[in-house]
């Protein structure tokens, strides 16, 4: 088990997983993770087992905010859920993002997903706000 940076040659695999996890999560075309993993490769983790990935995390920096970083989709395989893995790449997003001299980090997700949302409560992130999908949450750094 191991968490990496994610590379252009995991757009399908991280595609897959992203449908799977749905319809907690919005899965996004391959064409997106691609350009995830060009554009934000230092903030895009996947975590392997026996060299398969199943799980992942992304983020981007909000450039209308200085200091300020959204996570935009962490997904888990639902039979490794409750197994820390979300945990550990919340932990190695936050180390990354510390080390950048970010300040901030928001997130969104839906009302329904229990699973992120105590995740997202375990980093100190609090509610900031709603959209009629789901909860906006932040932690400053």
């Amino acid at each position: 088990m191991s968490i990496r940076n994610a590379d252009v040659k995991d757009k399908v695999a991280i595609t897959e997983l992203a449908e799977n996890c749905a319809p907690l999560v919005r899965p996004s075309v391959i064409g997106t993770y691609e350009f995830l993993a060009r554009c934000f490769k230092n903030t895009f983790f996947v975590y392997e087992e026996d060299s398969k990935i199943i799980g992942f995390l992304v983020g981007f920096p909000n450039t209308a905010e200085e200091g300020e970083f959204w996570i935009y989709q962490i997904c888990v395989c639902d039979k490794y859920r409750g197994k820390r893995i979300g945990s550990q790449l919340f932990a190695r997003f936050f180390k990354q993002l510390k080390s950048e001299g970010y300040t901030r980090v928001r997130s969104h997700f839906k009302f329904e997903n229990k699973h992120s949302k105590n995740l997202h409560e375990k980093f100190g992130m609090k509610v900031c706000g709603q959209d009629d999908r789901g909860w906006f949450v932040e932690v400053k750094l």
